[in-house]
């Protein structure tokens, strides 16, 4: 029956936060991610000065520090 059940729309996502734009996020935002501690953050905002912006997730990885164990934590978390 149509609306019989009208939480179980709600139910797939009811704690999803926006993801964070990694081109655009400070070091704050950054921080918010699981495995990014204060040394990464400062990495991966210097590596973004220094080298442009991100043209996708994966790229993160370049970043020294940021392994596949840290990406795969965080790539549902994150934007470009």
């Amino acid at each position: 029956m149509p609306g019989s059940d009208p939480s179980e729309d709600l139910s797939s996502s009811p704690e999803e936060s926006p993801k964070i734009n990694i081109n655009t996020a400070t070091k704050e935002d950054l921080l918010t991610l699981k495995g990014i501690n204060i040394s990464l953050a400062k990495k991966i905002i210097a590596y973004r000065e220094s080298e442009g912006p991100f043209e996708k997730i994966e790229d993160l990885m370049n970043v020294y520090g940021i392994d596949e164990r840290i990406f795969n934590r965080i790539k549902d978390d994150i934007c470009v």
